[in-house]
């Protein structure tokens, strides 16, 4: 007679699968809120510079190698005064006591144009990792491009090729510009450059220093390859004499990711000042717009532990840019004003800050100290940070706003006479964690931004992202990648680890269910008789189908042989954070590129992608519910489709043959959910992961099978056990007591008698 499926167990199974994976895509934070109502722009934290329609540069033409003599310009006219605002923050008394306050403050105004200013090169051989383009507003960073990473792996498999030929490489920063309207009707930009000085305040007044509608206050001392010098004066228009000179050089060395910004004042005066140093620090990174287009962008604070001052501590929040700006903007539509990004109360035990970065899905920026200690310090203009916030044009969605951090140093007592430096260092790179503590980059490694590197996609569910299994699996996997030198290979061989680690668990889960189902089936006809004699009374229904199980020696527990296969769930998880976010798989080939070498198929171009096996023109891509951005034809997808079904068949336990006609049904739609829905989840997800899945579940068929064959040999209906040998019972057929199953067990033990 054919064996009844199990179907009470098929309807289990699958409706835990299905949760686990909705659960999944939820936590991730693949469907985002809507948004406040956003104000009209610009807003900002503190409002951002006003600046001038065009910035004066020389032709492109000219040559960026050539140094320029440090000669004074003639200003265009006398010194403008610059009163302070009434909402900035004032030195403490005791450091206004102890400074003099001979007049009013301003910032010379240089005529004449500024010749284009850039730091190394985009040219691979010549050594250089970034191009830097400098700009005069606030002696600031306009654009920082990476020279051998790119927008796409083709661009990537294009330039190897062809070095000549023209490809995207990637931008880490870019000016934000913003037009606007001044008070008087006037047509204004709103600009905010990374690393670019807003202001400082002196014994009290501020001063501005970006530049704007009033002229240019940076003028350009020198400029080489790999070193720029900007200065500014500031004068006391009482006593008509320059009383401070403001210097920042820039250094971008071969081979670097560092960004060394010397920054000093000199003092010309007799008086000792009090100054409170601003600028801006990382500007928000761009939005990775392939996938499922998750959020990523990130701001982040390293920072010394209260309890322990000499350990760095990364914070965990993860705060979210999108985050930042809903909290920025619903704090001005209330009229409420706006908390500090740091220090805040979303930072336990912490102490002086020493990096403030913001991060997208592989690469950040960050401002930490500079120097030459090897040892972790302070950031010397740490003692807050704020978010000055560009909204763009389209009121409901965060993608078009820009948002810089602002740094504000303490109050800083500089001498008569004296100089007083506070050199920071800025950071524009991969997440490479790896290279980070390498050595290559001296600054960024003794900051510990290798802290910044996490495996965790953030939000609500950022718990339950098992970070720290998905370091471990980083681990593996780097090490068979040393030893295959391909990652794909690296992923099948750890699904061959985690499968042998598992198999114990998976084969007694296994024995399980399937005992189970047979034991419910053996039980079947007394059970029915039950129902119908007590049909009437459910409370001694159930006492007496407890009774009987007890009897037939059946026990529930067997429902819970499933769970130990849920144990991959999170592996699955870490596994899914991991490839999505490590840098190691971006734009990493499969199979050592074999379908890139028959004519640049884009086929497992990229394991941090979907596989796009037929990559759809521009004006076909679209945005498709629980898929994502849809830019490709994914064939791995739709396999891991086809291998769930198979895998169904061998996962499946038999039935009791007590189903209701509802019941069937739920069966039949979770099996639909099972095999559809879960491939249209990872439709867009990296290929990388798609491809552990398919291996993992071809590999369970392969499983199974084995497993099952082994059954076979065993009697399930409860008179045997997992390894064949006979189960004892008592007379009255109820479970053995501990005294019977240690008899018996020493009973098996003896060897046999002899005829």
């Amino acid at each position: 007679m054919p064996k009844e499926p199990n179907k009470a167990l098929r309807i289990v199974i699958p409706l835990v699968v299905v949760a686990a994976a909705i659960a999944l895509v939820v936590g991730i934070g693949m469907t985002s809120k809507g948004r406040a109502p956003a104000p009209s722009r610009p807003t900002s934290t503190a409002q951002p510079t006003e600046a001038p329609e065009q910035e004066q540069q020389a032709s492109p033409n000219e040559s960026a190698n050539h140094t320029i003599a440090a000669a004074p310009e003639r200003p265009v006219d006398e010194p403008v005064p610059l009163q302070p605002t009434a909402t900035e923050a004032q030195p403490p008394a005791s450091a206004q006591s102890s400074t003099a306050q001979s007049g009013a403050y301003a910032i010379r105004v240089w005529s004449g144009d500024v010749p284009r200013v850039v730091l190394g090169s985009l040219d691979p051989p010549s050594g250089f990792e970034l191009e830097v383009e400098l700009t005069p507003f606030g002696a600031g960073v306009a654009k920082v491009t990476t020279t051998n990473h790119y927008v796409t792996a083709r661009d990537l498999v294009q330039a190897r090729r062809d070095p000549s030929s023209t490809h995207d490489h990637y931008v880490v920063q870019q000016l934000a510009e913003q037009p606007g309207v001044a008070p008087d009707g006037s047509p204004i930009t709103y600009r905010m450059s990374a690393m670019g000085v807003t202001a400082i305040v002196i014994n009290g007044q501020r001063v501005e220093l970006f530049g704007g509608s009033y002229g240019r206050v940076w003028q350009l001392e020198s400029h080489t390859a790999t070193q720029a010098t900007w200065s500014a004066e500031i004068v006391d228009t009482v006593a008509d004499q320059t009383i401070a000179t403001l210097r920042r050089t820039y250094t971008l060395e071969p081979g670097s990711f560092e960004i060394k910004v010397a920054q000093s004042i000199e003092s010309h005066t007799s008086d000792a000042l009090g100054l409170v140093w601003e600028q801006f620090g990382a500007l928000d990174l761009p939005r990775d717009t392939s996938g499922y287009r998750i959020p990523m962008q990130r701001e982040r604070f390293g920072y010394f532990r209260a309890s322990k001052p000499s350990e760095i501590h990364a914070d965990g929040a993860l705060v979210r840019r999108d985050s930042v700006l809903k909290r920025i903007q619903n704090g001005i539509a209330k009229g409420q004003p706006v908390a500090s990004e740091w220090p805040n109360s979303r930072y336990d035990d912490a102490g002086p800050l020493v990096w403030a970065a913001q991060t997208n899905r592989y690469f950040m920026a960050a401002v930490y100290p500079g120097g030459l200690s090897t040892s972790p310090h302070e950031l010397p203009i740490g003692a807050s940070v704020t978010a000055s916030v560009l909204q763009g044009d389209q009121p409901k969605s965060f993608e078009d706003d820009r948002v810089a951090h602002r740094l504000s140093s303490p109050v800083m007592q500089l001498a008569p006479g004296a100089t007083l430096a506070f050199d920071v260092g800025f950071y524009a790179a991969p997440t490479d964690e790896r290279r980070l503590q390498s050595g290559a980059d001296p600054g960024a490694q003794a900051a510990r931004l290798d802290k910044i590197v996490v495996y965790n996609m953030g939000g609500f569910c950022a718990f339950c992202t098992f970070a720290w299994l998905a370091d471990i699996l980083m681990g593996i996997l780097r090490f068979f990648d040393s030893v295959t030198g391909d990652w794909a290979i690296s992923i099948i061989l750890l699904v061959v680890c985690v499968r042998a680690l598992l198999h114990p668990i998976f084969k007694r889960s296994q024995i399980g269910i399937q005992r189970f189902g047979k034991q419910m089936q053996r039980i079947a006809p007394k059970q029915k008789k039950l129902q119908e004699k007590y049909k009437d009374d459910p409370k001694r229904l159930h006492e007496e189908v407890r009774k009987l199980m007890r009897e037939e020696n059946v026990s529930y527990a067997g429902l819970f042989g499933c769970l130990p296969m849920f144990l991959q769930s999170p592996i699955w998880i870490a596994l899914y954070a991991m490839l999505y976010t490590s840098f190691d798989l971006r734009h990493e080939p499969a199979f050592y590129g074999i379908f890139q070498q028959l004519g640049g198929w884009s086929f497992f171009a990229d394991l941090s992608r979907g596989d796009s096996l037929i990559t759809l023109p521009q004006s076909l891509w679209f945005n498709m519910p629980l898929m994502g951005h849809i830019t490709a034809i994914n064939v791995l997808p739709i396999l891991l489709g086809v291998v769930f079904f198979v895998h169904q068949k061998y996962l499946t336990p038999p039935s009791t043959g007590n189903m209701t006609p509802e019941q069937e049904q739920t069966q039949k739609i979770m099996k639909v959910m099972m095999v559809v829905m879960f491939p249209v989840f990872m439709y867009n997800a990296p290929a990388a992961l798609t491809l552990y899945f398919v291996t993992n579940s071809t590999l369970g068929i392969v499983e199974g099978r084995w497993i099952r064959a082994h059954m076979d040999a065993l009697d399930l209906d409860g008179t045997q056990g997992a390894d064949g040998r006979k189960v004892v019972t008592n007379t009255a057929g109820a479970k053995p007591t501990l005294e019977e199953r240690l008899r018996a067990r020493l009973e098996a033990k003896r060897p046999p008698k002899k005829p």
